[in-house]
């Protein structure tokens, strides 16, 4: 099976590769969003497809209830999007509940440590300005689907033709950071897994 799956390695690669771009090029128009970016020489698998988004563009500054509303919109066309990871790795309950965990990292330093995502400001704006393309595992069953692609297509163009109210419901929602909600490493947890070939 495996040296089935390897022959056709490249065109699935490719294929994946081919929407990816195609995605790129569409939501590249709207100066809300930024797409990946594959630097020069560089070919990405799209493993995740991770997308910024720029509310600065029309002055909206907070870019999590920004993201949110982005997030809730395209879920509510069936379209999903999610975090991926919810906090950086220094948050999750493995490194701050020594109760979990009594070997690894401490048992390497006998200096009290106390592991905090204050420490990771990066990480912690990419959490809050950006989305990953689907509901669980990675991202390319939806990219292998060109259907879907199209129909997250729509889904952006129809946010980009409603701006005004998306903005206003950012503006009414409450947001906490992502790392202050429920506790879980990933919320793909909660997800409604469909795509269409």
């Amino acid at each position: 099976m495996a040296t089935t799956q390897l022959k056709k390695f490249n065109r699935i690669t490719k294929k994946i590769q081919n929407s990816a771009r195609q995605l790129n090029k569409a939501i590249g128009q709207f100066k809300w969003i930024l797409p990946p970016i594959e630097p020069e020489g560089i070919s990405s698998v799209f493993h995740f497809y991770r997308f910024g988004l720029n509310p600065e563009y029309f002055q909206y500054k907070d870019v999590g209830k920004f993201r949110r509303a982005i997030q809730d919109a395209l879920n509510a066309e069936g379209l999903n999007v999610r975090h991926y990871q919810k906090t950086p790795l220094s948050g999750q309950p493995f490194f701050q509940q020594k109760q979990i965990n009594r070997m690894l990292p401490w048992s390497l330093n006998k200096k009290n440590y106390k592991y905090t995502i204050n420490e990771y400001p990066n990480t912690l704006m990419v959490i809050n300005s950006t989305l990953v393309l689907g509901a669980i595992s990675s991202s390319v069953g939806y990219l292998f689907c060109p259907k879907t692609i199209e129909k997250y297509i729509e889904g952006f163009k129809k946010i980009e033709q409603n701006l005004g109210d998306l903005l206003k419901y950012a503006d009414k929602i409450k947001n906490p950071e992502p790392w202050k909600e429920v506790a879980v490493i990933s919320d793909s947890y909660n997800a409604k897994y469909e795509i269409n070939c």
